[in-house]
């Protein structure tokens, strides 16, 4: 990356400056879609999701908003690639279950597991929603992260009421309140 950060505009860029971010910001969009590469998900569909979101961030950025241009594109193109994803996991999860378990027999893996495959379905899907929720927790900042984990015992101990949390970090219920509900809703976009 040896040119010059490009500054975008407020309004509409040149097919020149708009490939010039691109190439500038491209090995960003590597780094994230690397982050997710592996099983089923091939790395070059996930660069190209990458790239659509990285184009989405070029054309919506708007400078006027105080946001910095690589923060809101690195936000953009994570955003593209988690729809990429949860578009693609139910479709994945049904073909493992369906797939025959060996080349020689035409039993399924759920007939090989003795049970209905919805079960199997439903304990897959709470297993991964489980893993995104863990995730998603842990690209929390740490004071949002802290409060969830108190909150609602993601340490292995009781959930704890507002108030006590409140005396612990030593701010107001109030405070708590409303960083419980920013964590949330950080959560809530991260997941959706």
């Amino acid at each position: 990356m040896n040119t010059a950060p490009v500054t975008v505009p407020p309004r509409t860029l040149s097919e020149e400056d708009e490939s010039r971010l691109i190439k500038e910001y491209m090995p960003l969009v590597v780094f994230m879609a690397r982050r997710y590469a592996g099983g089923f998900y091939q790395e070059e569909d996930l660069r190209a999701t990458g790239t659509i979101g990285l184009l989405k961030a070029i054309r919506a950025f708007r400078a006027e908003r105080g946001a910095r241009f690589s923060a809101y594109a690195a936000r953009c193109i994570e955003n593209e690639l988690l729809m990429y994803l949860r578009r693609n996991k139910r479709h994945q999860r049904q073909l493992y279950l369906d797939a025959p378990a060996s080349r020689e027999e035409e039993a399924t893996f759920a007939d090989l597991l003795g049970t209905d495959a919805d079960v199997v379905q439903r304990q897959l899907e709470w297993a991964e929603d489980c893993r995104n929720l863990r995730w998603a927790v842990a690209h929390l900042h740490q004071r949002e992260r802290k409060l969830i984990a108190m909150r609602y015992g993601l340490n292995g101990e009781a959930p704890l009421p507002q108030r006590t949390i409140a005396k612990m970090l030593g701010v107001t219920q109030s405070y708590v309140s409303r960083l419980e509900k920013r964590a949330l809703q950080t959560l809530h976009s991260m997941l959706s």
